[in-house]
């Protein structure tokens, strides 16, 4: 994903406006806990969560995606979808043009975060 979907310019844009991106390297010992607490099984996976409420989970994207792929995730959540119709829901009417009218693409404000938080891109 580092070589072909992260470099995609569409995917940099909704990344840097709309979410805070947190990498971790699962290896590294240190890396226990936070794989034990939010159950990552696969590699990549990318958990989009709710930026107050870490244990908040909107969507789990395990595994590797294209850009295209990966941007219809990430919008499902940026234009608040998630707040209206499930996910596979939202894939159905997405692939059959019949999704109803809704936010703008990546209209959604970048959360403003408090604490000190260790981050970086994608």
């Amino acid at each position: 994903m580092d070589t072909q979907t992260f470099r995609d310019p569409r995917v940099l844009q909704l990344f840097r406006s709309c979410f805070v991106p947190v990498r971790v390297e699962v290896l590294e010992p240190r890396a226990g806990p936070l794989v034990q607490r939010y159950r990552i099984l696969t590699f990549p996976t990318i958990l989009v969560l709710d930026a107050r409420q870490h244990t908040r989970e909107y969507l789990r994207i395990p595994g590797f995606f294209g850009p295209t792929e990966l941007l219809h995730m990430l919008r499902y959540v940026s234009d608040g979808w998630h707040r209206r119709m499930a996910f596979s829901d939202y894939l159905d009417r997405l692939g059959s043009g019949n999704l109803p009218a809704g936010p703008s693409p990546a209209s959604c404000p970048r959360p403003a975060i408090s604490s000190n938080r260790g981050g970086g891109s994608p």
